[in-house]
């Protein structure tokens, strides 16, 4: 039987905090909310600093880093110590059988980690990205929990063509797969992952600290300057470039654009240079990584938010794209590339409007048509609040999950989740 306390849930995920993955903290966040006991296991971060939540939730003190693992020919050392080391502990074969668990185990991540995770106790284990899942799948047998995996996108490409290979052992013994939209979902499908196996839960979107305000009197201030927003990685296939053009479009047709760019990536070097070879570097901003409440704060002097993925030679897609979402509760009109999961994320163009990907002709036409009609354009922005609103927002996204791992759970073991007698909706402190 349950505690009324809620879950135990465990969460293995790659590096936390990250401030890309502004979606996983405020999953952490619902689920605490929601009067569940979260421990995450996590790489030490990347990134500082981090968002606001991860401090209120005492997020950092329901982590448990794991011991930094060595890579390459450092393997031939460490495997064998991480070995002797492990012996006597409880898992280590399942840890090594690649028959039952697939070519994940040779990742070494779930040997090398066992130690760290043995004395903890969960009701369900969720793993977050594809590579997790699939290195980390012995553990459903070791803590003797349903296991479950979320896919945010298609980041099971660095399996290459192999991936539906790599991941059947995955798909085969894993007790359920979160999908974050249609799209997502269809690839799971397309892999060889079980249909009734998989669960659309988008990623959650937080409202706390967001101020709707529409622009009533349309988009262009009084000396005709709109001002562009893009909130992305720096990368190609986000396609920037798209967007810098249709600011170089903008200014040839006498328009006041400019247009500012946060984030940064590995290719940040080759942006910056589609920014001079289009002529717009004086009027492009790259911010750089921002805290979320910086973030909100560049929504609310955002006339539009433009989100211009091409995707990349692979196939990768956006899933979701979490900005749309955030801009949209703002009361900020987006403008984004039929690409992926998108045209979901904005109700197949109810809210918000679509264009072809990579074509900064169609972006700029839809930009202006922004401009040109602002009652249209606010009726779209009010839709588009609601739509979040009803699809996105925490309560929605935490019965989702609440639902997946009550299920997971039932079937696994017969348990049933008990009902959490009082929903938390303040931060929740780390005990």
């Amino acid at each position: 039987m349950l505690s009324q306390s809620g879950m135990r849930v465990g969460l293995i995920l790659n590096t936390f905090p990250e401030l890309s993955e502004t979606f996983l903290i405020h999953q952490i966040a619902a689920l605490l909310d929601g009067g569940h006991q979260v421990t995450i296991f996590a790489d030490t971060p990347l990134s500082k600093p981090v968002h606001e939540t991860v401090g209120q939730y005492g997020m950092l003190e329901r982590t448990r880093y794991l011991r930094r693992q060595l890579w390459g020919a450092h393997q031939a050392v460490d495997v064998p110590r991480t070995l002797l080391e492990s012996l006597g502990t409880s898992g280590l074969l399942r840890c090594l059988n690649v028959l039952r668990y697939g070519t994940g185990v040779l990742r070494f991540r779930a040997l090398h980690a066992l130690r760290d995770c043995s004395r903890e106790r969960f009701d369900v284990l969720h793993c977050h990205y594809a590579s997790i899942g699939w290195a980390f799948l012995p553990y459903r047998d070791v803590f003797r929990v349903p296991f479950v995996t979320s896919f945010h996108g298609d980041h099971y490409k660095s399996f290459g063509t192999s991936a539906s290979t790599h991941l059947r052992a995955l798909f085969r013994r894993g007790d359920a797969f979160i999908a974050n939209g249609r799209f997502t979902s269809g690839e799971l499908r397309h892999l060889g992952c079980p249909p009734e196996k998989i669960h659309l839960i988008p990623a959650v979107v937080s409202d706390e600290g967001v101020e709707f305000h529409p622009r009533s009197g349309g988009i262009l201030g009084p000396d005709g300057h709109v001002n562009i927003l893009c909130v992305a990685r720096l990368r190609v296939s986000k396609g920037l470039h798209v967007a810098m053009e249709a600011v170089a479009r903008l200014r040839a047709a006498g328009h006041r654009a400019t247009l500012t760019i946060i984030g940064d990536g590995i290719e940040r070097h080759l942006i910056e240079a589609d920014a001079v070879r289009l002529g717009v570097a004086d009027v492009v901003t790259f911010a750089g990584w921002l805290t979320q409440r910086d973030v909100f704060a560049h929504y609310r002097t955002a006339d539009i938010v433009v989100l211009p993925s091409v995707g990349d030679a692979t196939g990768t897609n956006e899933s979701q794209g979490v900005v749309l979402q955030e801009a949209m509760l703002h009361g900020v009109p987006v403008v984004a590339s039929a690409i992926g999961g998108v045209p979901e994320s904005v109700d197949d163009g109810a809210a918000g409007l679509l264009f072809p990907s990579g074509d900064a002709k169609a972006l700029t036409e839809q930009i202006l048509m922004l401009v040109s009609h602002p009652d249209a354009t606010l009726d779209r922005v009010h839709y588009a609040a609601q739509y979040v609103r009803k699809k996105y927002l925490k309560p929605a996204i935490l019965q989702g999950h609440e639902r997946v791992y009550a299920e997971a759970l039932a079937r696994y073991t017969g348990k049933v989740m008990q009902p959490v007698r009082q929903r938390r909706n303040t931060p929740v402190q780390a005990t």
